[in-house]
C-alpha cells in the first residue's frame, strides 16, 4: 500500500515536472476564480441595493446561491487541500473562505482531505457518502422505495447542501468528535466564531 502511494505520487510530480505544469492555480484558475468571485459580489451588492424586491430579489438570493456553491466547489476546494497557491500559509488563511460561506473548512480538511481521499466511497469510512438516508450512494446502503426516484430528486436536493452543512450536518460532525477530545482548541474557538 505504501509502495503504491510513493510510486504513484513520483510518477504524477514527475508528469508535472516533465511537461513544465505548476501544481498550484494557472492563469484560467485565476480567471474563472476571479470570475466567480465577481459574479458572487455582484449578486450580494444587487441585493443590499434595494432597488428590487420580489421575484427580482429571489432571483439575485438565487444567483448568490448559486455563486456561493461555486467558490465552495472551484475555489475552496483547492484552497483547502493546499492546492490553490504555492504558499501553505496562504491556502490555509484563504480557506476561512469556506467558513464565511457557512461551512467549517476544518471539518471539510478532516472529513474530504483526509477521509474521503484516504477511503473513497467505502462504506462507513468515507464520510461523504454517509450523510443521509435520503440518498443511496452505496449498494450496502438501506434500500427505501423513495431511492428508486433518487435520480429524479437528488440534483435539486443538491441545491440544499449548504443550507445542510452550515445547519446540521456540520454541528452533528463536531459535536461526535469533540465529545472525543480529538479537536484543537483553536479549531473549536473559530468553529464557534464563524458560525
Amino acid at each position: 500500500k505504501d509502495d503504491f502511494y510513493s510510486k504513484l505520487k513520483s510518477r504524477v510530480d514527475t508528469y508535472f515536472k516533465s511537461n513544465k505544469i505548476s501544481k498550484h492555480a494557472n492563469r484560467t484558475m485565476w480567471i474563472k476564480t476571479a470570475l466567480i468571485f465577481a459574479l458572487y459580489f455582484f449578486a450580494y451588492a444587487m441585493i443590499l441595493s434595494n432597488a428590487y424586491s420580489g421575484l427580482a430579489l429571489l432571483g439575485w438570493y438565487f444567483l448568490l446561491g448559486f455563486s456561493m456553491g461555486l467558490v465552495g466547489f472551484n475555489f475552496c476546494h483547492d484552497v483547502i487541500h493546499g492546492a490553490f497557491f504555492a504558499s501553505p500559509k496562504l491556502n490555509r488563511i484563504f480557506s476561512y473562505v469556506f467558513d464565511f460561506n457557512g461551512e467549517s473548512s476544518y471539518i471539510w480538511r478532516v472529513s474530504h482531505n483526509l477521509q474521503h481521499h484516504t477511503y473513497t466511497n467505502i462504506p462507513g469510512h468515507d464520510e461523504d457518502i454517509n450523510k443521509m438516508i435520503i440518498m443511496r450512494f452505496s449498494p450496502t446502503d438501506d434500500h427505501y422505495a423513495f431511492h428508486r426516484y433518487q435520480h429524479l430528486y437528488a440534483l435539486p436536493l443538491y441545491a440544499f447542501t449548504s443550507f445542510n452543512w452550515a445547519l446540521f450536518s456540520d454541528y452533528r460532525w463536531f459535536d461526535k468528535k469533540k465529545k472525543k477530545g480529538t479537536i484543537p482548541t483553536r479549531e473549536v474557538a473559530l468553529f464557534f466564531l464563524f458560525k
